[in-house]
């Protein structure tokens, strides 16, 4: 299904007038500096690990460099201001950039030296339905692009009817799609095997999830874009730049989750009195058998919820054949502190741990948690791992904890701290509980810290429960480790 054939061409200089001068001044410097993004694999990707960027491009500007005789300096760049860097002489040369009639007109281009396919990516699971080109242009679908990428404007020539779904580096178009998403973006052929590749090596797309691939390959965009953020090198108007200066009242409507808890619990008993139970049990047998002859559970369990059998039910059914997924609690390491730039507020939570590791002997410790049916834990696993970066010990409770498992975990590693994150407004029931089983095993030393989708006005009820410290969208991570350390 390749559509066409793309140019890779160095990006060079804003004019071929001015080529010899710039040449001239590379070698007095003694510099080559090469602006490259440093995501688009194989051709440049930077390493968390190291820190250092690898692939064929990163190869090629190391002999040009070598041939200069200067040394080479890599500058980090992005897709949609790739050439705004060339003109604003951030760096002399870029990595490979496909060649477009709007580019040419203000920076000049080496003779191409690879040339590749462009192809569409889906999910295997979708390959007979996308099939071909015109079955992606469609406006049931949605085709994931790059921001600032070639690939973009071919996807607005390509799929004219589609819906368009532009992310912004460092998150990239092919991981929209594995998120389920989007339902294909189009790329290189070159970058399209790597990623196939990759997922055939670990035995195909479930077990490729089941390790968390494409969920850490998330994360690890997440992380890299909020370091940006906190570092101001990408504004984002409201949040870290030209804040308002005068809050908002916004009318935002309470639920009383006890009340509602309460009322559904009733209904649940309802339903089960009024209901044939012999009827139910038959379902519930039959989705035990039929989840051990691997025969169509979902066909089974829509006749089981015909018959009022609850979802609790069902699932509990299943479980005792399968028994439970644990999810994954891991989360990557290095990413945001290599991403951060250096600057004040890094200095003095460098020098608030120094300090509290001079008084306790020994770094300060967080569990971060989520409690309750809030499945939504990208926030949490970006904490946890921007703060380890910062000199945090980190630890990171599983989904769905209660409050009493949460409180015995923070108790058992022996944690100065627990950080609630909390997007599914259970903040007041569940927080509440936490706070009572910390006190109700002598642990209440241990401060408890909440972030999230947290309205203002619950500020000062969750402040009155013993809550140390609320933080809403839009903290900036240092200025929130900082106030954290000034409670430790």
């Amino acid at each position: 299904m390749k559509k066409f054939l793309a140019i890779i061409s160095l990006l060079i200089i804003s004019t071929a007038a001015n080529a010899e001068s710039k040449l001239q001044s590379i070698k007095k410097n003694g510099e080559l500096r090469v602006g490259t993004t440093g995501d688009w694999d194989p051709m440049s990707m930077k390493d968390p690990a190291t820190n250092k960027y690898k692939g064929f491009d990163i190869d090629v500007m190391k002999e040009l460099a070598k041939d200069l005789g200067v040394k080479v300096k890599f500058v980090p760049a992005e897709w949609k201001t790739i050439v705004a860097g060339i003109t604003a002489d951030r760096y002399d040369i870029s990595t490979s950039v496909t060649k477009t009639p709007k580019r040419a007109e203000v920076a000049g281009f080496t003779t191409t030296y690879y040339k590749y396919g462009t192809v569409p990516l889906v999910l295997k699971k979708n390959l007979k339905k996308f099939s071909t080109w015109n079955s992606l242009n469609n406006k049931d679908v949605t085709i994931a692009t790059t921001l600032g990428t070639s690939q973009e404007e071919k996807a607005k020539e390509f799929f004219p009817k589609s819906k368009l779904k532009s992310v912004e580096a460092p998150a990239r178009d092919f991981q929209e799609v594995l998120a389920g998403r989007a339902d294909g973006n189009i790329t290189s052929s070159t970058e399209a095997n790597k990623l196939i590749n990759e997922i055939d090596d670990v035995g195909g797309m479930v077990k490729a999830i089941e390790m968390g691939i494409p969920k850490m390959r998330i994360e690890e965009s997440s992380a890299k874009r909020q370091a940006k953020v906190d570092s101001e090198e990408q504004i984002i108007v409201g949040v870290n730049k030209y804040k308002p200066t005068k809050k908002q009242d916004i009318n935002i409507l309470s639920i009383d989750n006890e009340k509602v808890r309460k009322k559904q619990i009733s209904a649940l008993e309802a339903l089960k009195n009024s209901r044939d139970n012999s009827v139910v049990d038959k379902y519930l047998k039959q989705i035990e058998e039929v989840a051990t002859s691997k025969g169509n559970l979902l066909e089974i369990c829509v006749e089981a919820a015909k018959n009022f059998c609850t979802v609790g039910e069902m699932t509990s059914a299943m479980e005792k054949v399968f028994g439970r997924h644990t999810l994954s609690s891991k989360t990557i390491s290095g990413v945001y502190g290599k991403n951060i730039k250096s600057n004040e507020k890094i200095s003095s939570v460098n020098t608030h741990i120094q300090n509290f590791i001079d008084r306790k002997g020994r770094r300060p410790r967080m569990l971060v948690v989520k409690m309750g049916q809030d499945g939504h834990d990208r926030g949490a696993k970006l904490i946890a791992t921007a703060f380890a970066d910062l000199g945090f010990d980190i630890d990171v409770g599983p989904l769905f904890q209660t409050p009493d498992e949460a409180a015995k975990q923070a108790i058992e590693n022996d944690v100065h701290i627990i950080g609630v994150s909390t997007l599914a407004a259970g903040h007041k029931t569940l927080v509440p509980l936490l706070i009572k089983a910390l006190k109700n095993n002598d642990a209440d030393g241990i401060k408890v810290i909440c972030g999230g989708v947290i309205p203002p006005q619950d500020y000062s009820d969750l402040y009155k429960l013993g809550v140390s410290k609320v933080f809403g969208p839009g903290t900036n991570i240092p200025e929130a480790a900082i106030e954290i350390m000034r409670i430790l």
